[in-house]
């Protein structure tokens, strides 16, 4: 998102899309679609037979909210702009007429699933994701907002910083020099009149910007800053009193590198144990490895004093347990989705007990640094402890399905 993120969950690696052009199968409520996905397509169309049964497991008045956010978002678009689904073509303003009537339904079936159903196979075209297979395989991580303690001025506790975004740091849209490089950008700064990589993590935290004026604040914490930076939002509680929001301002441009990954293989986690939190137990009991940890991710987030809490990509503040991050260069933002995979349910010593579908409608209001490619996606859960155990734990497989109305016959 733009509010953050990088991905630190993102330690199972994902298979290779199938070549272009390769027929695939999709499997889905016990039948087997085949399709032939064109080359850049990321998700296809399907007929009703091939639909899931369409539930939710979250309160309905969360999804209107999530819904009328995202109507807000699409406001602020041209309305003849296109956006494409699959070979279909669908205009702003009829993304927004989709939603506005999706929220009626929901209103009018009142948590009847069986008469939601109906209307979607009566009104709605529905595409499913291609996934990172081919045949929509998703992989869902999680992330939420921390909280940290801090303060707007040093002191001996308060000695970490958080950075507003530095002046001197220019960003290069690459499709502007050349066509095929649309998309693509650079993160660098000048040396005279050559442009060069901005700094490293290693040279931010080794204070190569102290002395600019460029902090917000200060924390007390080293390894609750870089999750802070992670997640790209959170809360700063002042010792003061009172706290503030921040929100991800811009990052330095180098790749982010899995430090969950760097773990387990080095055989300090093994892989199938890394979460958010076996990654913190690690580097608390370790504090002796935990600077050689954290700056293996060369990535930087600058960040930005904000008024309203978890802000993400659109542009829109974030709905806990309604909002994912996708690759807005393969999937469109503002989109209803209903995803189907599975999520944790504790004990009451913080464990997890078991784990239960997840089958709800969310819509596409942010981005990641480590969502890339169709095979992605990323879960907010909000804030809180249960926000942060969710996120922390979550590396579910599942499918996605993206809903739009039918358009009228001319």
């Amino acid at each position: 998102m733009k509010l953050r993120k990088y991905g630190y969950l993102t330690v199972v690696s994902i298979c290779l899309l199938l070549a272009a052009g390769c027929a695939v199968r999709f499997e889905t409520t016990g039948r087997t679609a085949p399709y032939q996905p064109s080359e850049g397509d990321a998700m296809v169309r399907i007929g009703p037979e091939y639909f899931p049964e369409f539930s939710d497991d979250y309160s309905i008045s969360s999804l209107k909210e999530a819904i009328n956010q995202s109507v807000k978002y699409l406001a602020k678009l041209k309305e003849s702009a296109t956006v494409r689904y699959a070979k279909d073509v669908y205009t702003v303003r009829e993304l927004k007429e989709s939603l506005s009537f999706f929220l009626t339904v929901i209103n009018e079936t009142n948590g009847d699933f069986a008469a939601l159903n109906q209307q979607i196979r009566d009104h709605f075209a529905v595409y499913v994701a291609a996934g990172s297979d081919g045949r929509g395989s998703m992989f869902f991580t999680g992330y939420y907002m921390p909280a940290l303690k801090g303060s707007r001025v040093k002191t001996d506790r308060f000695r970490y910083p958080l950075y507003s975004v530095p002046p001197d740091k220019i960003t290069a849209e690459l499709g502007s020099f050349k066509e095929p490089l649309k998309g693509e950008t650079i993160v660098g700064r000048l040396i005279g009149t050559k442009l060069v990589p901005y700094y490293t993590s290693s040279e931010i935290m080794g204070g190569v910007l102290d002395g600019r004026g460029l902090e917000l604040f200060w924390v007390d914490d080293k390894v609750g800053l870089f999750f802070l930076q992670v997640q790209g939002s959170g809360v700063i509680e002042l010792a003061g009193g009172g706290s503030v929001y921040v929100g991800y301002g811009g990052g330095n441009g180098h790749t982010y590198k899995s430090i969950g990954k760097l773990l387990a293989d080095e055989g300090k986690i093994p892989l199938s144990d890394v979460t958010l939190q076996t990654i913190k137990k690690y580097l608390r009991e370790h504090p002796e490895d935990t600077d050689r940890i954290l700056s293996y991710n060369q990535s930087y987030v600058f960040f930005r004093e904000t008024k309203e809490a978890a802000v993400g990509a659109a542009g829109m503040p974030l709905s806990a347990g309604r909002n994912i991050a996708i690759d807005k260069s393969v999937f469109p933002l503002g989109s209803l989705v209903f995803v189907s995979s599975n999520r944790a349910e504790f004990a009451s010593n913080g464990g997890v007990k078991e784990t239960v579908p997840l089958t709800r409608f969310a819509l596409c209001m942010d981005t990641g640094g480590a969502i890339k490619g169709p095979g992605r996606a990323d879960f907010f859960w909000g804030s809180g402890k249960e926000a942060e155990s969710q996120a922390g734990v979550m590396k579910s497989h599942g499918r996605m399905f993206f809903i739009v109305k039918k358009k009228t016959a001319p």
